[in-house]
């Protein structure tokens, strides 16, 4: 394979077979220039250009100097023992642009506050102390100080470079910008602010978050047909409850055009009915 551009002492774009390709290893490309046959042995990664993945593979490789790729795939190996997950192949190029600009940040004195900082805590608890580690190994690499706010922009990277993702339309911003939505709808159809320290509070979030993953993977519940006069018993004992059913149900229907079936309402109408009710 003929080397046709040299990003960094790590990272080369290839000729194989007529395809341009990007190949990385440890000193891979210390020492040589375009023309030069790669050095086979010291591959470690791959990556295809395409039109999709073309534009972040050469800004990224163009952009980020060679110590924090290098530093990202020490984060990685450790996130993926910590968590028992693999990440998807272009993970090391979307968390090495993120933390090395987070760095760059970091240093200006420019920090981002991050408005989805609880929910992403409480969705997605196990990722969040994963990044809490991984704030402290940056602390212990580069001497950079990350706040909380960081460490939940970490985990929502974590969530997005699992192999597989919910679906194509899915991010794992999603999940806690909808559920935050549905919790002011909440709040404010009731006039009241919710106690998040207690296990209603808890069991609703987890309610929402399956509930959110269900409608994007097209599996809502849809096996109460025989029970619908239970529930019409219930919306009649409760009709505020159903009220604020109707309007989450509004929302997701204008902000992701998703029709939800009578069981996901039914269970929603449950567990507002115990927030709401304790």
């Amino acid at each position: 394979m003929i080397i046709l551009k040299k990003f960094n002492n790590n990272a080369v774009v290839v000729d194989k077979n007529g395809h341009e390709i990007v190949v990385m290893g440890n000193g891979l490309g210390f020492g040589v220039s375009k023309g030069d046959v790669v050095d086979i042995n010291k591959i470690e990664k791959t990556f295809v250009l395409t039109e999709s993945n073309q534009n972040i593979l050469i800004n990224t490789l163009s952009d980020v100097p060679s110590e924090y790729l290098k530093l990202t795939e020490t984060v990685i190996a450790f996130a993926e023992h910590d968590l028992g997950y693999k990440f998807n192949e272009y993970f090391l190029l979307s968390l090495s642009d993120h933390l090395y600009h987070a760095i760059l940040r970091n240093n200006l004195g420019e920090n981002i506050n991050n408005p989805l900082r609880n929910e992403i805590k409480k969705i997605y608890p196990k990722e969040y102390l994963t990044s809490k580690k991984i704030v402290n190994l940056i602390f212990e690499e580069k001497n950079i100080i990350f706040d909380d706010d960081e460490a939940t922009f970490i985990t929502l990277h974590l969530v997005n470079g699992q192999q597989n993702l919910l679906s194509s339309k899915f991010e794992a911003q999603t999940i806690p910008r909808m559920v935050k939505d549905i919790l002011k709808i909440v709040e404010f159809h009731f006039s009241v602010e919710l106690n998040k320290n207690n296990v209603y509070y808890d069991r609703f979030l987890s309610h929402l978050k399956t509930f959110i993953e269900r409608i994007f993977n097209d599996k809502q519940y849809n096996e109460r047909e025989n029970d619908s006069i239970f529930f019409d018993d219930l919306k009649q004992k409760d009709v505020q409850c159903y009220e604020c059913v109707k309007k989450i149900v509004s929302y997701i229907k204008n902000k992701q055009n998703i029709n939800i079936s009578e069981d996901e309402k039914f269970y929603l109408f449950v567990y507002l009915y115990r927030i709401t009710n304790q």
